[in-house]
């Protein structure tokens, strides 16, 4: 898939939500590749256009995936694979974002290795437990998972719904970031702001 250097931006986000891809090689009229287009690139556009018009509540997502810090690896990876911003929040039991994870953060972990390690040397640990049935007491592999904690981004840049949506986008290039969780007053999570919302806004205009 690529597009023309002498489409628009509203065609080259289109093109992007509708194969739910990051980027488009950029030709010029003789197929001859000129650049990258990415999603940060519609961000920057929109930064550039949009100042003062929207505020992060009028654009945000409130449907988001989220979990616990407690939560597998496995799970998350679930979460990750049906979510369209391909990002989990991880919430406390106060539902305040605590970290993000995205799907470099599971590619990058190198697991099991690095998370065992930093646990222990094996990738089980041995408890001993009685068996009612034998009247004994035995010994049981209690195997390490990896948790969410264990590979999340932690202390996340926020954003709120009464902020201007650029000041979010210039958040998101300056720190190369996917999403911003929205929160409240009390910090509590009500919404996400992905690169997605800025590319539906710019897909429309």
């Amino acid at each position: 898939i690529i597009i023309e250097e002498s489409k628009s931006l509203k065609s080259a986000s289109q093109l992007m939500l509708k194969h739910r891809i990051g980027g488009l090689p950029v030709v010029d009229s003789k197929r001859k590749l000129v650049g990258i287009l990415t999603k940060t690139d519609i961000v920057k556009a929109f930064y550039d256009k949009y100042k003062g018009k929207y505020k992060v509540g009028d654009i945000m997502r409130k449907d988001y995936s989220s979990a616990l810090p407690g939560h597998s690896i496995f799970y998350i990876a679930r979460l990750i694979e049906s979510d369209p911003t391909g990002k989990v929040i991880i919430i406390d039991e106060s539902n305040r974002p605590i970290g993000v994870i995205a799907k470099k953060d599971i590619a990058y972990a190198q697991l099991p290795l690095s998370i065992l390690m930093s646990r222990g040397k094996d990738r089980f640990i041995r408890n001993k437990v009685p068996d009612v049935y034998k009247e004994k007491i035995i010994s049981l592999r209690m195997y390490l998972v990896p948790i969410a904690e264990d590979i999340m981004s932690s202390n996340p840049f926020i954003t709120r719904p009464e902020d201007d949506a650029t000041e979010a986008a210039k958040i998101m290039i300056e720190e190369n970031i996917g999403v911003l969780p929205v929160v409240d007053s009390n910090n509590t999570l009500i919404g996400i702001l992905s690169k997605l919302e800025f590319m539906n806004i710019m897909a429309k205009d």
